[in-house]
């Protein structure tokens, strides 16, 4: 896709999605012998309309090209629900903890009725970077892209919101979007992954 729409996928998220289609990706893929792709979707989840529109694409993907989706969910990162500029993992108050919990039991709701379209779902996109302390790898720093978690606090959140998403949903693997593994997180992960696949 163009780069000028990432950026935009937040509000405008089906254009960029329908790309791969209209631009030909979706043909260029099957003919190079790959079977899966994956979508990042916006952090406060899909509104209703993309929703449908959404399960409609990824069985179009499947049916017309034999391609299967891996879905990713940020798993809280950037997530402002109210469009404020409150981030749920920027102040994990006992609420907002809750509300990120919410966002990733909606969106399995969405993806269980899904079918063999959807490969696997990812909870999370290298979102220790994010975490003071948790890797090597530090991004972030503002109000939005900062996560607020000891590293012991973060593993432990990820592995329940996998718990949460499991609920909902067991007709598809759950995957930690986990960034380059480092010697020293791994006690951390090995105590914290019971709910992934």
């Amino acid at each position: 896709t163009k780069d000028f729409r990432i950026t935009e996928y937040h509000q405008n998220f089906m254009p960029v999605v329908n790309s791969l289609e209209t631009e030909g990706v979706a043909a260029q893929l099957t003919q190079s012998g790959y079977n899966t792709y994956k979508i990042y979707l916006p952090p406060n989840n899909l509104t209703d309309q993309d929703s449908r529109d959404f399960k409609i694409f990824i069985q179009k993907m499947y049916k017309d090209y034999g391609l299967r989706a891996v879905v990713l969910h940020f798993a809280g990162l950037y997530a402002n629900p109210d469009g404020e500029w409150e981030f749920l993992l920027g102040n994990p108050t006992e609420a907002n903890i809750k509300r990120a919990k919410k966002l990733i039991t909606d969106f399995a709701s969405e993806m269980k009725d899904a079918g063999e379209a959807v490969a696997a779902v990812q909870l999370g996109n290298e979102n220790e970077y994010y975490v003071a302390g948790a890797s090597r790898v530090k991004f972030g720093g503002m109000a939005w892209d900062n996560i607020k978690f000891s590293p012991k606090q973060y593993y432990e959140f990820m592995n329940a919101l996998a718990k949460e998403y499991k609920k909902v949903d067991l007709n598809h693997p759950v995957f930690f979007g986990h960034g380059q593994l480092y010697p020293e997180q791994q006690s951390l992960l090995k105590e914290n992954i019971s709910f992934y696949d």
